[in-house]
């Protein structure tokens, strides 16, 4: 059993999924480029709150004890502060899960290549039965 497929709806079939590969490979494009930033971000953020921390740290053991009620304040303000340092972290953490996971769906986009293919061996088993059948009608 033939199955005729006509070229012009085959062409547009493989029209379409080149179109499909062009976008999936600009999303991936995209997505490097924010993987990237991402990775960089949270190391900036990551020293940025290693150095903070250690400049609490050197406040809070200059400080005089004599000095109370000024201590206690700001030793809750520097709780308050690492509170804050866990959510970014925390933050950062889901941020790099997301990167994770835009880095699965590159993956899937290698995928689209693999259509690319079929839709070129598609075009050329087309022309391929064109042929056959414009010699089987000369006969």
């Amino acid at each position: 059993m033939v199955i005729i497929i006509p070229e012009k709806k085959l062409d547009d079939l493989i029209k379409r999924l080149e179109n499909l590969g062009k976008k999936f490979d600009d999303f991936t494009n995209s997505t490097n480029t924010l993987s990237e930033k991402i990775e960089n971000l949270s190391g900036i953020i990551e020293n940025k709150i290693e150095n903070l921390n250690s400049s609490i740290k050197k406040l809070s053991s200059s400080l005089r004890k004599e000095d109370n009620i000024f201590l206690t304040k700001v030793e809750d303000v520097i709780k308050q502060f690492k509170n804050k340092i866990i959510d970014v972290r925390g933050e950062m953490e889901s941020i790099k899960d997301a990167s994770f996971e835009i880095r699965d769906l590159e993956k899937k986009s290698q995928k689209v290549d693999l259509t690319k293919q079929i839709g070129a061996r598609l075009k050329d088993i087309s022309k391929l039965v064109s042929s056959v059948q414009e010699k089987i009608g000369e006969k």
